[in-house]
């Protein structure tokens, strides 16, 4: 046998599209927490108001507790949200951080 033209290892991938699959991931698990998010809620409705809570039940309503925020339960609040906008933070600079690494390297190579 004579090789006429030796096999060569391409210097990129040909598949998959590297950013777009990123992409792809990421907006998918936002819409999967999204969609999560709105089927639970949809699943154990709450009742916000006292009009709410008669017109479901037909019943008589004889009074309501209110709920009073403490400094306590707002600095709780505050610090979950402040957690929660971390981790946002992190997943999209995760994800920045991963796509430029991508170009970078795909440059270095080229």
């Amino acid at each position: 046998f004579r090789v006429v033209d030796p096999p060569r290892v391409p210097l990129s991938p040909s598949f998959p599209n590297r950013p777009l699959l990123m992409s792809l991931v990421m907006l998918g698990g936002l819409g999967v927490g999204v969609a999560l998010a709105f089927l639970v809620s949809q699943i154990r409705p709450t009742v916000n108001n006292q009009s709410d809570l008669h017109a479901l039940t037909k019943l008589p309503l004889l009074g309501s507790v209110t709920m009073i925020e403490t400094p306590e339960l707002i600095a709780t609040k505050r610090k979950g949200l402040i957690r929660y906008a971390i981790a946002s933070g992190a997943l999209v600079i995760t994800y920045g951080a991963l796509v430029g690494f991508h170009f970078v390297a795909n440059m270095v190579t080229a």
